[in-house]
């Protein structure tokens, strides 16, 4: 089977590529951050398995800014 785009031509064949080849990947802190009453929303896995944001919880501002320096999230 093969895909066709908008305009209903045949993409061109594949080309097989590793994951690193196209992207960097991070995985995480690796640590769970200390948690705060108030201060910049931190979204983690458990907020995407369990589909609830309402939990939010937060981190510093400080922990915020070195995460952000160390891996830039993108849409």
């Amino acid at each position: 089977m093969r895909f066709k785009d908008k305009t209903g031509l045949v993409y061109p064949k594949w080309t097989e590529k590793k994951l690193n080849e196209l992207t960097n990947i991070f995985d995480g802190t690796h640590m769970t951050p200390d948690y705060k009453d108030v201060g910049i929303p931190f979204y983690s896995v458990e907020h995407l398995t369990s589909d609830n944001f309402l939990d939010t919880k937060f981190i510093s501002a400080e922990v915020f800014e070195k995460e952000n320096k160390r891996v830039r999230m993108e849409r």
